[in-house]
């Protein structure tokens, strides 16, 4: 029943090693690649994505998933997600809010791909708002999410709309995969440029004639959009709903390109979406 570990000398965390299967520690819950850090007195496993970078590394090509690698990849997913589901209240509540995000997207992603798993071969991309979305559920600190649930849980932790832009849906319009496990010391940085480059795409927000077009992925978000972007500093000449105007501002708050930002200023314009 020994285990053999790795001692980091950055910050004191172990990684487990060789676990005997049928021993303590594997009916512990430990597994190989495992990392425990000693956080406020208490043991605190992290959890370990390798699996989940392998997956997005192999399995998804030019943003379209490739369901005979993600069946290959079964295995060491359910690994990935038995982390996650064994981790306990206690433990999740030593994270930091950049440890806690990158758990949750990091879960989502690993669910995401273990669903389009189960699609018959050839599928390479999912009808708008599909079923596994709102099937499917995992088990994550003793509560059932559903895809669709976790993103309503992630929301209302974090009132953060960026996170959405890093919650792959395997469809057309939605944000593309991760390229790798989102990491807690770069969560900042990946929000911001995740959100800029959803919005950069021309398939995604355009403006022409008067007409502000913008991906079908986002109109459920504009409900969202309100708790950080409600009410104007812009005169609403065109009456726009308050989503409407949530909408605009989060675009000029989040958009790069200046003369999109002039445009939205001016407020000339009906908003409409792709079909």
């Amino acid at each position: 029943g020994r285990v053999k570990i790795k001692i980091s000398l950055e910050n004191g965390a172990v990684e487990v090693g060789d676990i005997l299967a049928g021993s303590p520690a594997h009916s512990a819950g430990l597994q190989e690649g495992m990392r425990i850090s000693r956080i406020n007195g208490k043991d605190v496993r992290e959890i370990n994505t390798s699996a989940l970078q392998t997956a997005l590394k192999s399995c998804i090509v030019s943003d379209h998933y490739d369901p005979s690698c993600l069946k290959n990849n079964t295995d060491s997913l359910e690994e990935l997600i038995t982390q996650v589901s064994s981790l306990e209240k206690a433990e999740y509540q030593t994270f930091s809010r950049e440890e806690k995000i990158a758990f949750w997207v990091n879960a989502y992603t690993a669910w995401l791909l273990r669903v389009l798993s189960e699609l018959p071969e050839g599928r390479k991309d999912l009808p708008e708002f599909s079923e596994p979305f709102s099937q499917h559920q995992l088990f994550i600190l003793g509560e059932a999410y559903s895809l669709q649930a976790m993103q309503k849980k992630i929301w209302n932790e974090f009132r953060d709309e960026r996170i959405f832009f890093c919650l792959a849906s395997g469809t057309l319009t939605g944000p593309p995969f991760l390229e790798a496990p989102l990491d807690a010391a770069h969560v900042e940085e990946v929000l911001n440029l995740r959100t800029s480059q959803y919005l950069r795409n021309p398939q995604n927000v355009n403006l022409r004639k008067r007409e502000l077009w913008l991906s079908p992925w986002m109109r459920p978000l504009t409900p969202y959009f309100v708790f950080n972007f409600g009410g104007s500093e812009f005169k609403n000449k065109r009456s726009f709903s308050e989503e409407e105007m949530a909408v605009v501002n989060f675009l000029y708050h989040h958009a790069e390109n200046m003369e999109l930002r002039s445009a939205l200023e001016q407020l000339n314009f009906k908003i409409r979406y792709f079909s």
